[in-house]
């Protein structure tokens, strides 16, 4: 394996690092978010439980590694252009139930090189599309979800001895694991996981836009922290605590 230009190494192990540190800080909070969260639901839900979002507006943001595998296309492998680099990411979604939601993403990330592009290279990308998720546990302070989507993906390839060239091609699925740690009743926080698959399909490397021959399949996996706010809608109870609500509000009258 050749050797990373630009300080890459040190920068990856302190990118990693910071990672770490992020997603155990985050890990660590659901000691604290359940005493608090528990006592500022306490009017809403059982204790244990607190309000899910419904018909709210969801932003997701988030920050983390990202690393590329896979084919190119032709005789290039991923590994021949983008190491490890990182991504900050965003999702805008609607909640339409306690437990769906659906929505849009955009990432963007930067990654060294690998030194056969020369020094003082780049490489950066873009992805965008749609998604769709589903809450496991939206009624509790620590909810794992999952969600998937599909998209576009884009690589711009830079080096001083050659102009910038573009790699595009479709996200033919997205697929992203996580949990949420409810710290208020708005605002969750905790690690996210992602992996994709990709088939770039054209390229413009300093002259006329071709398409890739000999296309490959490839993807770039992602670890991270993100926090989710959501705003408008409405926060409910579970549908079993509200049948009980009513119960005693009807036995008082």
């Amino acid at each position: 394996m050749s050797r990373i230009h630009g300080g890459g190494d040190v920068d990856m192990r302190r990118l990693i690092a910071g990672v770490t540190i992020a997603l155990v800080g985050a890990v660590a909070l659901p000691a604290d978010a359940q005493e608090w969260g528990a006592s500022d639901n306490v009017e809403a839900a059982p204790h244990g439980t607190v309000r899910a979002p419904k018909n709210a507006t969801e932003i997701d943001l988030g920050g983390g590694y990202t690393q590329a595998f896979g084919k190119l296309g032709g005789n290039t492998n991923m590994s021949d252009i983008a190491r490890g680099g990182g991504a900050v990411t965003l999702e805008v979604a609607y909640r339409v139930s306690p437990r769906f939601s659906i929505g849009g993403f955009g990432e963007l990330h930067a990654n060294a090189t690998d030194s056969t592009l020369g020094p003082g290279s780049s490489v950066a990308g873009l992805a965008t599309g749609a998604l769709a998720g589903f809450h496991f546990l939206p009624y509790r302070l620590i909810d794992p979800f999952v969600s998937a989507g599909i998209g576009y993906r884009a690589l711009r390839i830079a080096s001083r001895t050659s102009p910038a060239g573009i790699v595009h091609g479709i996200d033919a699925l997205k697929a992203n694991v996580g949990i949420d740690v409810r710290v208020d009743k708005g605002f969750a926080l905790g690690p996210r996981l992602g992996a994709d698959v990709n088939v770039f399909l054209a390229k413009q490397m300093g002259g006329p836009a071709s398409d890739i021959e000999g296309k490959g399949v490839s993807t770039f996996i992602y670890a991270g922290v993100g926090g989710r706010l959501d705003i408008f809608g409405s926060r409910v109870p579970e549908l079993g605590h509200r049948v009980a609500l009513r119960a005693d509000a009807s036995a008082s009258e």
